[in-house]
């Protein structure tokens, strides 16, 4: 599954921290640091590729649980409408 941010969805970094808002509402998310940089990389790539840039990242953390980290960032994401997989309008 590639994974992609909206077009609804704009975002930026304030004080090293991403923030991210949903346009349709207004409303704004402040991502955690993994988070931000799992957010970076939500441009079309598949999730595969988002666990395998944690895993290069974080060398030391067991890579089930950082695939099952991706999976809920992404899950969550899609359920609040800021990322969408392919397909998805």
């Amino acid at each position: 599954m590639r994974v992609c941010r909206p077009s609804h969805v704009f975002w930026g970094i304030v004080d090293a921290e991403t923030i991210v808002c949903d346009a349709r509402n207004g409303e704004l998310f402040t991502l955690n640091a993994t988070a931000g940089l799992l957010w970076n990389f939500c441009d079309g790539r598949s999730a595969e590729s988002l666990v395998t840039h944690l895993t290069a990242t974080f060398p030391d953390h067991d890579t089930k649980i950082l695939a099952a980290d991706v999976a809920s960032f992404v899950e969550s994401m899609r359920d609040r409408g800021l990322l969408k997989a392919d397909g998805e309008r």
